[in-house]
Order: structure tokens, then sequence, then C-alpha cells
């Protein structure tokens, strides 16, 4: 074999290796958290995640992303599929355009060791898109399609979420439902206008939303629930095991439970240390205005 086609052998070989390398990848850790059936379980773990950079626009599918400085991004994130998000100790990601996670994606946020990776995502009212969206789930705008989250799940870090003016903080966008939105840890906080502060947007009911831990607070604006419904939206599912949940209604609407003009749905609670605080004519734990109680089980907790 001759010294070209050596060469070019060699150099064939080269970019083989180099192209099966993942671009910008860093080996990061991250907290995953779970039940175990009585507590939350804290497990430490690794895996090579891209950093998120200002021309960040989307989070595909089994993608991992980690944010490891200071990173602010102008545009609404897309998840497709199941995406993964580590916030970085010490980090801030701020969005003024949220994260859409639409029905049928996944979108799973984790912490680090301290939980001070930090995620502000809210909704710039001066922009028409999508001004009707939740800050981290369903998108939506002001016509008659649904915006129902997909599947949130947070694990860890400080997040705070402000939906549009028709969207749940984190949850569903206009005319849709919470999804499944999903708590372990870290400390968050969701507020809405007339979608909840976490679960349905405007006429969206809250979806199925379990808190294991962590520390949680939603507010709800003009008739969205706290936790549970947007306005004319049911509570849905809500099931609390434990961590600091605190719920605050809109105006008309449930600190946990149903929107205005909705019922509470059925709300479970384990343990933990729960507050409910109705709007003017809402529930504190139960059904917004005109609307009834659900079915409301407590087992434990204060």
């Amino acid at each position: 074999m001759n010294r070209r086609v050596l060469s070019a052998v060699f150099l064939t070989a080269v970019l083989v290796v180099v192209w099966s390398v993942p671009a910008f990848a860093d080996l990061v850790s991250y907290i995953e958290r779970s039940w175990d059936g009585s507590k939350v379980v804290s497990t430490d773990k690794q895996v090579n995640a891209t950093p998120v950079t200002s021309n960040t626009t989307s989070f595909t599918n089994n993608g991992w992303y980690v944010v490891k400085t200071n990173v602010e991004i102008n545009e609404r994130i897309n998840v497709s599929g199941t995406a993964n998000l580590i916030l970085a100790d010490g980090a801030t990601l701020t969005n003024d355009k949220g994260i859409e996670v639409a029905e049928g994606n996944t979108l799973n946020i984790y912490g680090q060791a301290n939980d001070t990776g930090t995620f502000s995502a809210y909704l710039d009212e001066n922009s028409r898109d999508p001004v009707s969206g939740a800050a981290i789930g369903g998108g939506g705008d002001y016509s008659s399609v649904t915006a129902p989250a997909g599947t949130i799940t947070i694990h860890g870090g400080t997040i705070t979420a402000d939906g549009g003016s028709n969207g749940a903080g984190i949850g569903g966008g206009y005319n849709g439902s919470g999804g499944t939105i999903t708590i372990y840890g870290g400390s968050i906080i969701g507020s809405g206008s007339t979608g909840a502060g976490i679960g349905g947007g405007y006429n969206g009911s809250g979806g199925i939303i379990t808190i294991y831990g962590g520390s949680v607070v939603g507010g709800g604006d003009s008739w969205g629930a706290g936790i549970g419904g947007g306005n004319n939206g049911s509570g849905g599912t809500i099931t609390i095991y434990g961590g600091t949940v605190e719920g605050y209604g809109g105006f008309d609407g449930a600190g946990i439970g149903g929107g205005y003009g909705g019922n509470g749905g059925i709300i479970t609670i384990y343990g933990g240390s729960v507050i409910g605080d109705g709007g003017f004519d809402g529930a504190g734990i139960g059904g917004g205005y005109n609307g009834s109680g659900g079915n409301i089980t407590i087992n434990g907790g204060t």
C-alpha cells in the first residue's frame, strides 16, 4: 500500500473517531430523587450533558442538557420526546418565553447537591407568542386549540415559573390540562393568571399532580387555583406525600383544588406541611366558586 493510500486511510480513521465523540458534552453530576414508599431517596449520578447557551431553542429526545453558567434565552425552548435538564449549583437560566412541554413529551429537571441551580421562566406580556402558554408546559394562543401539558418531573433545583395571561406557571396552556406533574424536591414557585400556579391553564383541569417533597408554592391570580385547575377547571388528581406545600387561589379559585367554577377533583394528603388559602369565594382545599368540593382525603400531615 503506497504512502498516499495509507494517509487517506489514517485520515478517515481519525475522522471516524472524532465524529463518534459527542460534541461539547461535559461529564456532570446530578441528584435523582425517588419515593421508596415512605420517604424521598436521593441518588448521586453522572452523565455527559450538553451545556445550555443563549442559542439553545430545543431539547431533543434522550438528550441531556446542563446549565453551568448564567444564561439568558429569549426564545421558547421546545421539548421533543424525553429530555433532561440539569441545573448546576450556582448557575442561572432565565427565559422570557418559557419551555414548551406539549402533550406526549417529557421534561425531567434535576439539581445538584445544594439545589442552588436556578431556572426562572416567565412569559413576556409584551409578546403575543406564546402569551397564553404555560411558563413550563403547554403552549397556547387565543384560538380554540387545546394546549395540555405533557409530563414534567422535578427532582431538584430552584425554579420560578410565571405563566402567560391564560396559562399555568407549570402545567397547561390555554384550554389545556396540567398533564402529569411530579415533584420530588427542590424549591418551586409557580404562578398563573386565569391558569393555576401549578396545574391547568384557562379551562383546563389540574391533570395529575403528585408532590413527594421539596418546597412547593402555587399561586393563582384572577380565577385559577394555586395548585389544581385553571378558570373553569377542576382540580384533577392531586396527591401530596410530603414536603412543604402552599397553594394560594386567585379570585374565586381554591388554594388547592378547583379554579373558578371547578370542583376540587380528587385530593389526597398523606403527609407534609400543607397550606390551602382560597381566593375571595374559593375553598382553601376543595372547589372554586360554584364548584363542589370533590373527593378530599387527609390521612396525615400538618
